[in-house]
């Protein structure tokens, strides 16, 4: 009975809302007017990410990890100042390299004209060993130097290597080889000069020989048979060509002694 009465009464109910249209209309968009999904749209509107172009000034304020408050921190600004220095640094290293890159043609040319002095040197150093091997007997002397032969096919092989770009390298090592000229330079001069020593060695002696020579006739003794032996001897051995420098020496220190003890 209870159930039969409360459907009455809402059977009741919406026939009277039938016959209001206010109402009716009310009832059937009752749906649509609700707050929540009012509520809905707006938390997305409010929520959504700024539109791409959308004016900064309207745009929530994010600070920044490295600032919070508007400021740098000591550490951040630390980093900024090392990487300032490391753009400056990397900036000069690009500006030498761009000068040994413009300059190597140049160097290039720097050593291959010292190359050509130093094959001069040399060769003077192989023409002193010539006369030497002429003028003297088995002379004591070192190999001949021929640096310049290794130094020019290194220098050829650096050029080659310079379509690479490794301006820094190739600069080094021209430097190293530089420094090698110069080292075979001096060497080629040393030994040259050693050489020429000996035929100065052997032109000292005849003079020697002949100053005692002329000392022992200023004392009466040319007709003394064992000087004259000891002289002539001496004599043989360093105007012979080839002269045997080691052979003339002795006889020349022997001939003077025995002067010496004749004329004291």
């Amino acid at each position: 009975m209870r159930r039969c009465a409360r459907r009455a009464v809402r059977r009741q109910h919406f026939t009277r809302g039938a016959g209001d249209p206010t109402r009716a209309a009310d009832c059937s968009s009752g749906h649509r007017n609700h707050p929540r999904p009012r509520l809905r749209h707006a938390r997305r509107r409010d929520c959504a990410p700024p539109a791409l172009g959308a004016d900064p000034a309207h745009r929530p304020h994010r600070p920044a990890r490295g600032a919070p408050d508007g400021r740098l921190t000591a550490a951040c600004d630390a980093r900024l100042r090392d990487l300032s220095i490391e753009i400056v640094e990397v900036g000069l290293h690009l500006a030498d390299l761009a000068s040994l890159r413009d300059r190597h043609d140049e160097r290039i040319s720097e050593v291959r004209a010292r190359l050509d002095e130093l094959d001069r040197a040399e060769r003077l150093t192989a023409d002193t060993y010539v006369l030497t091997g002429r003028e003297l007997t088995e002379p004591r002397r070192p190999p001949l130097p021929t640096a310049s032969t290794a130094l020019r096919a290194r220098t050829a092989e650096i050029d080659a290597r310079a379509l690479a770009g490794r301006w820094d390298q190739l600069d080094a090592e021209l430097a190293g080889v530089e420094q090698e000229i110069t080292r075979a330079g001096r060497r080629a001069a040393q030994l040259r000069a050693a050489a020429a020593g000996l035929i100065v060695r052997r032109d000292e002696l005849r003079s020697l020989l002949q100053a005692c020579r002329s000392r022992a006739a200023a004392n009466g003794l040319a007709g003394n048979e064992q000087l004259t032996a000891l002289h002539d001897l001496a004599r043989t051995l360093l105007f012979t060509t080839p002269c045997d420098l080691r052979a003339g020496t002795r006889a020349v220190h022997a001939y003077r002694q025995y002067l010496t003890q004749l004329v004291p």
